[in-house]
């Protein structure tokens, strides 16, 4: 509608007044289409400082969206129906599913980025590729391509949302191999990655996916990384793991600082429930050495409490429901935004 507006000025109105006008009105609606997941500027999501101004952009995009958030906490709901008795009927055990609150963050940020292409790498049993396609679907546009090692995803999908997924494309293999080694350029404006959880996979993913999508990228690529912030995936650290609620919250990382201040062989590798673990210590590790991102936020409970207690609440999930949202939420910065080439990251 935007574009419609500025042609019918430049049509009728050549005086250079006229011409300074269209070029504010063409601004202005560029401005209003910008995605807005990503706070500009410089904010670390583990500080306390800055968790303010996150946690108000972040609830203000809640509000937002509240109303198609609501209907698809019902919609999750029938899902969670539906995989279970698939589960049973199959033998299958779903296990290691995004949370709530990530999977509406995961939703907001799609309905903003409006993607034309997403790769999903890791689904399962299919619960982020549900939202993922709910998202699609109410952009009117774009398409899904999820990489899964077993086939059960399809089965959950037809299952329980087969409406869904007509621009869905569902590839069993690995799928690091499949789009680093392929010649083709990376062509998704969307990444979403939940696969093996340990650093050797994040090594392989980093040097042969990441790299090759920063190099062919002309704008910074929007991503989702599962299990970054999980403390209970540090082996000294999981015994202090109970409902994983805002209500166990304290009595973990009790238990948590009493294993930190215990430990006696003094390499202070296990040192706050706030650093990442699992694939997390490498992925993060790389993304400092390359300057590859921008805008990262998470809203793990035990990395950004009051960020993740302020979304929670905005979203109005129940204190003692489960809290656990471990992602990362960032963008990858292309080669081309390089500082020689007169670019500066936000």
């Amino acid at each position: 509608d935007n574009a419609c507006v500025v042609l019918l000025v430049t049509r009728h109105h050549q005086t250079p007044g006229h011409m300074i006008f269209v070029a504010w009105l063409f601004a202005a609606a560029h401005i209003d289409d910008e995605p807005k997941f990503f706070l500009k500027g410089h904010f670390d999501a583990l500080s306390e400082t800055d968790s303010q101004a996150l946690a108000t952009h972040y609830v203000d995009l809640v509000v937002k969206y509240g109303s198609e958030l609501r209907k698809q906490v019902r919609e999750n709901e029938r899902w969670i129906n539906i995989m279970h008795r698939v589960e049973r009927h199959k033998g299958i055990r779903c296990l290691g599913q995004i949370g709530s609150v990530e999977a509406a963050l995961l939703y907001i940020m799609l309905r903003e980025h409006r993607p034309i292409h997403t790769i999903e790498i890791g689904a399962l049993c299919g619960t982020s590729t549900r939202w993922i396609l709910a998202a699609l679907h109410a952009n009117g546009r774009g398409k899904l391509t999820t990489y899964d090692l077993h086939s059960y995803t399809p089965e959950f999908i037809s299952a329980a949302v087969p409406a869904l997924a007509q621009n869905w494309t569902f590839v069993q293999g690995n799928a690091i191999s499949k789009l680093a080694e392929s010649t083709a350029r990376f062509d998704a404006d969307l990444l979403f990655i939940d696969a093996v959880h340990t650093n050797a996979f994040a090594q392989i993913y980093t040097h042969h996916l990441l790299r090759k999508a920063a190099a062919h990228i002309s704008k910074p690529l929007p991503m989702f990384v599962h299990d970054i912030f999980s403390p209970f995936m540090m082996p000294p650290l999981k015994p202090c793991q109970q409902n994983m609620t805002f209500g166990t919250l304290e009595a973990e990382l009790a238990c948590i600082r009493r294993v930190v201040n215990t430990q006696t062989h003094g390499t202070g590798m296990i040192y706050s429930e706030k650093q990442p673990a699992g694939e997390g210590i490498e992925l993060m590790s790389w993304l400092a050495r390359t300057g590859r991102s921008n805008g990262l936020v998470t809203f793990s409970m035990y990395a950004a409490p009051h960020l993740a207690r302020a979304v929670a609440q905005a979203l109005n999930r129940p204190a003692g429901g489960g809290a656990n949202n471990p992602s990362i939420f960032f963008q990858l910065v292309p080669n081309s935004w390089s500082l020689r080439a007169g670019h500066t990251v936000e």
